[in-house]
């Protein structure tokens, strides 16, 4: 049996919405990067120690772990 259509790695690129929806993540993660990195360099330069620069971090990405459990139960129990 031959495959009727050749997998391409840039095939979801032809579809508009899909694209959009790409440059528009990729644009938001550069911008969250460099926000965490602007808060770091703003904690080093107030003269906080590291361990502040690091609960920094942890105070930005907690929200995340934190919700990501609840998110994945909510989504399987809306699957059943």
């Amino acid at each position: 049996m031959k495959p009727t259509a050749s997998p391409n790695l840039w095939r979801p690129l032809r579809v508009t919405v899909f694209r959009n929806l790409l440059v528009a993540d990729v644009i938001s993660d550069a911008g969250a990067f460099m926000q965490n990195v602007g808060a770091a360099w703003l904690m080093v330069s107030l003269g906080a120690g590291p361990i502040y620069v690091a609960l920094t971090q942890t105070a930005a990405s907690l929200p995340y772990f934190l919700l990501a459990v609840p998110r994945q139960n909510l989504v399987q129990s809306w699957n059943e």
